[in-house]
C-alpha cells in the first residue's frame, strides 16, 4: 500500500511533475520492509523533494512531530494532509537533520526556495515541483503556450 504527504493551502496543493508518467501528481510512494504508512509517506517525501535517503532518526522525529493525522484513502493509496505552515516546519526539521540536498545549492527553508531553486538531474522521479490550484473539475494545460515560453 503506497502513501504520501499532501501539503496544501486553502486554494493550492504541492505536487510534482513525473516525466516517466507524463503527469503532475502527489508526493509519495511504496513502503520498504515493515514501514507504516506514515513512515513511508515521510521517507518518500524526503526522497522526492530532496534526493536524499533519510535516517531512521529523522523519520522518528517527523512521526513524533507531525505524524498523528487522520489517513485519507484513495484506493490503495494513503494520504496525510498538512498545511503550508507545517511544510515550512518540515523543511526546517529535515534541514537540521540532513543539512544538504543534491537538488539545492542552499537547503530550502521557504516555499519559494523549494519551488524555484530546485535543480535536479534528468533521471529523477520528480523533476519539478509546483503549486496546483485545488479545482474539483478536470482541467488541462494549453501546451501551445508551453511551446512558446520554453
Amino acid at each position: 500500500m503506497s502513501s504520501g504527504i499532501v501539503f496544501k493551502s486553502e486554494t493550492h496543493v504541492l505536487m510534482g511533475y513525473q516525466p516517466d508518467k507524463h503527469m503532475i501528481s502527489g508526493i509519495g510512494g511504496k513502503p520498504i520492509g515493515n514501514e507504516t504508512p506514515i513512515e513511508t509517506a515521510f521517507r518518500e517525501t524526503i526522497e522526492e523533494l530532496f534526493g536524499i535517503q533519510p535516517s531512521s532518526t529523522l523519520i522518528e522525529v517527523l512521526v513524533d512531530n507531525f505524524g498523528f493525522r487522520p489517513e485519507l484513502k484513495n484506493g490503495s493509496y494513503t494520504m496525510f494532509v498538512y498545511t503550508i505552515d507545517e511544510l515550512l516546519r518540515f523543511l526546517c526539521v529535515v534541514k537540521s537533520h540532513s543539512g544538504t540536498s543534491p537538488y539545492y545549492t542552499t537547503f530550502p527553508t521557504s516555499l519559494d526556495s523549494l519551488l524555484f531553486d530546485r535543480r535536479t538531474p534528468p533521471n529523477v522521479e520528480v523533476i519539478h515541483l509546483c503549486m496546483v490550484p485545488i479545482i474539483s473539475s478536470r482541467f488541462d494545460i494549453d501546451q501551445r503556450d508551453m511551446k512558446l515560453i520554453s
